[in-house]
């Protein structure tokens, strides 16, 4: 009985929680008139301060705050010693009136009082409703103030300004009307170009291309390893090609900001992310023994090969198989199957004459659409430039009050879509060149002898050359083997080329013959 008088009678010590929300209030003193006045307001009844917790740049809407948990968990491990928790007022304390209640409770089982500066507020009928009132307010005012940021951050994205934390290469600024709120990281933004450059390639795997950067030092702002799921993060992120994107605020917007890479890297990236572009990587279930293990299909079941190597009496027997339970159609030993697909690369290799006559053919070809690509180009520019310059004229009247934000929105997002538009045009446009030029050195390095390059590469190399050759993989049966195989997508890019001219055209000597 004397024990729960005592604790009734609450002990003369206290603790004082500060905090503020914002840089500036950090910088004009908040928080040291907050602790003055909290010390006053407790020498003035006689309580002793045993400590002092503060919350730089901390929001009151959660209690997951670092220094306001110390704090509870200093007053469970010293129950009955702490009498008082004092705040200045009740907003520094909790923006959640829930959250409030909830901490109250707890408080009030350690038999600990709450006392404000600010507030009269006690634990009379009236001085708990006032501070539940105040609560009340304090969440309402939160809630406002939420509102009002949102609002404030659409506005801002919607003239392309990023409201986010800056993402990994990028650091914050602060933004004037004329200037951007994000600038590329000295030490980081190179490191995330390097990175969507080397995937972008097609022959680099995603954990590769996160080992090389690690290596090479990129970190988080907290310099710690990006992990896999957060480098795949970055590269899907379409602020690294300049864009503002919120799809919870159906907004999409070209940033103020200067990008880190192109749109054709970034949507690059994002075609081989999603399957939609070809990726001459090394499958990740290597198998030194056998190279064309999933690589090769059941033709009857579809369904990719496996490999194994049973023991017999004395030795080993490798063999491909179907690994469908309900198939088992293949079953071909090793070199059989290899010695099947090296013979469909021999009768892939193109003849001398073939050879002799690629690259005039293909520069032909070439010089004749030049003309017509260079004239798409130039218009495809101007028009480019027109909806970018209507673009910042529409942003210019915004800002300058001349249009209400509904006006811009819908005329912003048909310009948007008529600039996406001529970019795709003009990023189509580009790449033919760049086919081109890629077909010319694929001939000269790999055609004159893709059966001799296979037997002589290393098993990433071989699986890297049968992606390029068979980009479908290829079917197998018992009974035809290969058969005819898929054309290799070189030879169906050659195939869609037209040469009038009689004396070009394609030579025999390779299967398929391409059409005259």
């Amino acid at each position: 009985m004397a024990k729960r008088k005592e604790l009734r009678q609450h002990p003369k010590v206290g603790l004082i929680y500060l905090r503020v929300s914002t840089k500036e209030q950090m910088e004009n003193l908040s928080m040291e008139i907050q602790e003055a006045r909290c010390i006053e307001w407790c020498k003035a009844r006689g309580i002793t301060v045993q400590m002092v917790f503060h919350d730089d740049g901390k929001s009151a809407r959660t209690t997951e705050r670092p220094e306001f948990q110390k704090m509870l968990s200093l007053i469970k491990s010293r129950k009955g010693q702490i009498g008082y928790v004092v705040v200045h007022d009740l907003s520094r304390f909790a923006r959640n009136l829930e959250n409030q209640v909830e901490v109250l409770t707890e408080l009030g089982n350690a038999n600990v009082l709450l006392r404000s500066v600010a507030e009269d507020v006690d634990e009379t009928a009236a001085g708990k409703l006032m501070r539940n009132i105040h609560g009340t307010f304090n969440q309402f005012f939160s809630d406002r103030n939420a509102e009002r940021t949102k609002v404030g951050m659409e506005k801002s994205a919607r003239i392309g300004r990023f409201p986010f934390k800056a993402p990994i290469g990028y650091l914050n600024v602060r933004a004037t009307r004329d200037s951007a709120n994000l600038i590329p990281d000295p030490n980081r933004a190179a490191l995330v170009k390097k990175a969507f450059e080397l995937y972008s390639s097609g022959t680099v795997s995603r954990a590769d291309a996160l080992r090389q950067v690690t290596l090479l030092g990129l970190t988080t702002q907290k310099s710690k390893p990006l992990t896999a799921q957060s480098f795949e993060n970055l590269l899907r992120n379409p602020v690294y090609a300049g864009w503002v994107v919120i799809p919870a605020w159906g907004l999409k917007e070209r940033g103020s900001f200067e990008p880190l890479l192109t749109d054709e890297i970034f949507e690059r990236v994002q075609d081989i992310m999603d399957g939609k572009r070809l990726a001459v990587v090394p499958n990740p279930r290597n198998n030194s023994d056998f190279p064309l293990r999933l690589f090769v299909r059941c033709a009857e079941c579809s369904v990719p090969l496996t490999g194994s190597s049973p023991k017999g009496r004395t030795k080993h027997y490798s063999y491909y198989h179907c690994r469908n339970a309900k198939c088992r159609a293949i079953t071909v030993a090793k070199s059989a199957m290899e010695d099947q697909f090296l013979a469909l690369l021999h009768r892939l290799t193109p003849s001398r004459e073939f050879l002799a006559l690629f690259r005039d053919v293909i520069l032909v070809v070439w010089k004749r659409k030049q003309v017509q690509a260079h004239a798409q180009l130039t218009a495809i520019t101007q028009r480019l430039g027109i909806h970018n310059d209507r673009k910042n004229a529409l942003m210019d009247r915004y800002l300058d009050g001349k249009i209400d934000q509904a006006t811009y929105e819908e005329q912003s997002h048909r310009l948007t879509a008529e600039i996406e538009i001529a970019k795709k045009e003009l990023c189509d446009a580009e790449e033919n060149e760049e086919q081109v030029d890629g077909l010319l050195e694929f001939a000269d390095r790999v055609l004159r002898d893709p059966a001799g390059l296979w037997v002589g590469a290393s098993l990433d190399q071989r699986q890297r050359l049968q992606k390029v050759l068979f980009p479908d993989g290829l079917g197998y049966s018992m009974n035809e083997g290969f058969g005819t195989g898929q054309a290799p997508s070189f030879f169906n890019s050659l195939a869609g080329l037209e040469v009038t001219n009689s004396s070009l055209a394609s030579p025999t000597g390779f299967e398929p013959v391409l059409s005259p």
